[in-house]
């Protein structure tokens, strides 16, 4: 069974007490993944990085609208990524 750890400014993490949940597959009520469970401290890291990210980058110069137009395209891109990205019990 594949791990994953939470993405906090951009690196992947363990959760502030290492706690985890499992994912579980709904047609074969199997587990398929084991997730990092994220803490308070946690989502306070990941806020504070992204604000960080925000302030200090190159998306505080961008508008509203050319933002949504990059977000739609990452969306595209990962779509059609899915199938490598897809988890495999």
């Amino acid at each position: 069974m594949r791990t994953f750890n939470l993405f906090i400014n951009n690196d992947f993490v363990k959760s502030a007490d290492d706690s985890t949940f499992q994912s579980i597959d709904p047609a074969k009520n199997e587990p398929i993944a084991e997730l990092s469970k994220a803490t308070i401290q946690d989502v306070n890291k990941a806020v504070r990085a992204a604000r960080n990210a925000f302030d200090s980058g190159i998306w505080k110069g961008i508008d509203g609208d050319q933002r949504a137009d990059l977000m739609l395209k990452a969306a595209y891109i990962m779509k059609k990524r899915l199938k490598e990205n897809r988890i495999s019990a």
